[in-house]
């Protein structure tokens, strides 16, 4: 079930909305051409091919591991933030969520909207039971740590990366 919470309007675009869905939705209502645009953008700096598993990505939100946000354009689908939800091994009862995919169309980055959704997600998510930490990743090869800053966001640490 979709409930808006909060919106942006960038200058000179139509009314963005910021909602939590399923994601199914995103899956399925995703036009090709979003999350194709998603996937050469990550493909570009990876080592390595992008192959969603969509099955795997049902079956965590199904067990609560799982929590995605969509920005909508006057109904159309134009960006969405997934993450993945466990508990957070240093520190006893809590949990984290961890930015599993974030991807705003061009045309949902204009002005503050990246911002306002960014800090959106986290507040949401930090109003679930459990969760005391959210963390965002941002590519080196594109990094938007300001806009996390803006959001509420601060550096923590440099992860590495290494594959067989």
């Amino acid at each position: 079930m979709t409930q808006v919470v909060d919106t942006a309007k960038p200058l000179g675009y139509g009314l963005l909305t910021f909602q939590q869905e399923s994601i199914r939705e995103i899956l399925t209502e995703g036009s090709p051409q979003l999350i194709g645009s998603h996937v050469d953008a990550v493909s570009a700096f990876l080592p390595h091919t992008v192959e969603l598993d969509r099955e795997l990505l049902v079956r965590l939100e199904e067990c609560g591991a799982l929590e995605c946000f969509t920005v909508r354009d006057t109904g159309e689908l134009v960006g969405y933030a997934v993450y993945t939800v466990g508990p957070n091994t240093h520190s006893l009862g809590e949990y984290k969520a961890v930015q599993d995919a974030l991807y705003l169309s061009p045309s949902a980055r204009r002005g503050w909207a990246a911002v306002k959704f960014i800090k959106y997600t986290a507040d949401a998510l930090l109003g679930m039971p459990l969760i005391t930490e959210v963390y965002q990743s941002t590519p080196l090869e594109r990094d938007f740590g300001p806009v996390l800053e803006r959001a509420g966001f601060k550096p923590l640490e440099r992860m590495y990366v290494r594959r067989q």
